[in-house]
């Protein structure tokens, strides 16, 4: 009797176990799940409700157009820092150790005869170009108009990059106002469907009528979907102007803000003061300026070097040794390489000359006709 009753209860015994067990198992997993949904939840909420100023923020930092072009100025300010070292002496320290044999006796100065000598020599060396043909004047010009142009390209980003923000966060913001008005729709078409059907049951709406209002709910629903897609569409599109493409769920908030416009403008001056007018004039000024550095080789160039030192075969050197050097040196003949140099450096000054005569054409055909601009001034 103890046996049958002790074997009928080994197996609910066992069943219990294994729900217990199960259910031990299931309820970490649970909680793992809940909290990797609801940190999954958080970080969704985290990038929602974008301002108009988050945007910007947002794009001045992931944008690689944007980062480009600013990295590009901070290297042109660092290159017109650098052409100003060539007015400045450069200093070198040098350290030297010889040691020479000869198969002839050596009488040194103390009357010691030797057939292998050591030389030991330090020295402080200090080089300043006086004159080398204004070069680095026409370095540090150039230097600056291509930092100007730098800027202008910036500038150039910025007006694009801008537009684009505007138009993917307005398109953005019209897409989720046709959602809540498309939601709006579905609400008033499903209670005019209902109120259809109620008439229709009560024998005072015919057929016809119940079929056109679930017509008309079924369209709206279809025009919600088109609404959503739109926004996704939207959304990408604000993203990609962005630089952040991982970007995902987020919506808007606020509006693109607007100036009213001044009532009376000099669209002439305007046109004159663009970053794409202003690029270009500095690029002129700047191929004028490499002229002159390519013609740095057909004058004379004058350097002052002064030198103090020690010399002597202990280390360190005792006898002491001090030298000034003015040189001053003529160019006769490197292989052409200055003739083509020049010739080069004419050239894109040609080319930048009439880059600008083309954008000042189009200043003043935009000055005097905005309403006609000229095709040829695009780009």
């Amino acid at each position: 009797m103890m046996k049958t009753w002790k074997s009928a209860f080994k197996p609910a015994l066992r069943r219990q176990l294994s729900f217990a067990q199960r259910t031990s198992i299931a309820v970490p997993v649970s909680l793992v799940i809940a909290a990797s949904s609801a940190h999954a939840q958080n970080k969704e909420t985290s990038i929602k409700g974008l301002s108009w100023n988050d945007v910007v923020s947002l794009a001045t930092e992931a944008n690689a157009q944007y980062q480009g072009a600013k990295a590009t100025v901070q290297q042109n300010e660092a290159l017109v820092q650098g052409a100003w070292g060539n007015f400045l002496p450069t200093v070198n320290v040098g350290l030297e150790t010889a040691r020479s044999e000869s198969d002839v006796p050596i009488t040194t100065s103390s009357g010691i005869v030797v057939t292998n000598r050591e030389t030991n020599t330090a020295r402080i060396t200090a080089n300043q170009n006086l004159f080398n043909g204004f070069a680095d004047k026409a370095r540090i010009d150039q230097a600056k108009q291509n930092l100007q142009a730098a800027r202008s390209a910036l500038d150039i980003v910025k007006a694009s990059l801008s537009s684009s923000l505007k138009s993917a966060f307005q398109s953005l913001l019209v897409a989720q106002k046709n959602v809540d008005l498309a939601n709006e729709i579905i609400s008033r078409r499903k209670r005019n469907y209902e109120l259809v059907s109620l008439r229709f049951d009560g024998g005072r709406e015919n057929k016809g009528s119940v079929l056109l209002s679930r017509a008309n709910l079924e369209q709206a629903d279809y025009e919600k979907l088109q609404a959503e897609n739109a926004v996704e569409a939207a959304r990408l599109r604000l993203a990609r102007a962005i630089g952040r493409e991982d970007l995902a769920n987020f919506t808007i908030v606020g509006s693109v803000p607007v100036e009213n416009p001044q009532s009376s403008v000099d669209l002439l001056s305007i046109a004159q003061n663009t970053p794409e007018f202003r690029q270009a004039t500095a690029q002129e000024k700047s191929a004028q300026a490499g002229i002159r550095v390519a013609k740095e080789n057909y004058l004379p160039s004058l350097d002052l070097s002064a030198t103090l030192g020690r010399t002597g075969a202990d280390w360190f050197p005792e006898s002491e040794q001090r030298s000034v050097t003015l040189s001053l040196s003529f160019p006769i003949f490197n292989g052409g390489k200055d003739y083509a140099g020049v010739k080069s450096a004419s050239a894109l000054a040609t080319v930048a000359s009439r880059r600008v005569r083309r954008r000042t054409r189009c200043a003043n055909s935009l000055g005097h006709r905005p309403w006609k601009a000229d095709p040829r001034c695009d780009g």
